[in-house]
């Protein structure tokens, strides 16, 4: 991911694998056992520093910029190529 865009008026909760993917509350990575996820209140902040972490930009977009990301529950990413 070369770029991380978040709404500014949302926060996210969601799990955390033993190996540290990061996922939704609903969802399960392919080939970790449910039972061994462990909630992360702190979703949002795990994402920054992921993507800092990989050298991508983050950008926290007002209602108005974050707008076209809200089918997406309010989160976007630009790929690297």
């Amino acid at each position: 991911m070369a770029h991380l865009l978040l709404a500014a008026d949302r926060s996210w909760t969601g799990m955390r694998a033993p190996d540290g993917t990061l996922t939704s509350e609903t969802d399960v990575p392919p080939g970790v056992d449910p039972d061994t996820l462990v909630a992360e209140s702190g979703l949002d902040e795990r994402m920054i520093e992921l993507a800092i972490r990989d050298g991508a930009e983050v950008s926290i977009l007002d209602s108005e910029a974050a707008a076209p990301l809200a089918d997406h529950d309010g989160i976007g990413a630009l790929l690297r190529w």
